[in-house]
């Protein structure tokens, strides 16, 4: 398959894809006009979306090529060996800060939304990768 016929199909794929979120969202809220939720979806997650397809499905020599490369990086293998215990750190803290919420009674840290779920994984993720480095250099 030419290159050009790659993107043009991830693009059909990805926008498409958002179109279908953004219909399926729509259900949420019905008193909205069902096209600004399509429209707004399919721009938003579209080029995302067709941007994952192309590198992850249609594009494979080049993703295989480099995680071939990278196998002999050092630091490539600290970040690969960080994102297990950064995932289970992520989880643990997110469940302590939702329960610690609800004990002192906190909305805003009650419910966990992507600003918490962001800074911990950020942060649990450096934090791992930099024990690791400072473990195996």
């Amino acid at each position: 398959m030419k290159p050009f016929a790659k993107i043009t199909l991830a693009t059909v794929l990805g926008i498409s894809t958002g179109a279908l979120i953004g219909l399926g969202m729509s259900n949420a809220h019905p008193d909205k006009p069902l096209w600004v939720s399509v429209f707004a979806y399919a721009a938003a997650c579209g080029p995302i979306l067709a941007a994952g397809v192309y590198y992850l499905l249609l594009n494979r020599r080049v993703m295989n090529e480099a995680q071939e490369a990278a196998r002999h990086n050092v630091e490539a293998h600290w970040a690969e060996q960080a994102g297990l215990p950064a995932w289970t750190a992520t989880i643990v803290i997110l469940i302590a800060i939702s329960l610690f919420g609800q004990a002192i009674g906190v909305s805003w840290l009650e419910h966990l939304g992507t600003a918490h779920v962001a800074v911990v994984g950020l942060g649990s993720y450096a934090v791992s990768y930099f024990l690791i480095k400072r473990r195996e250099s």
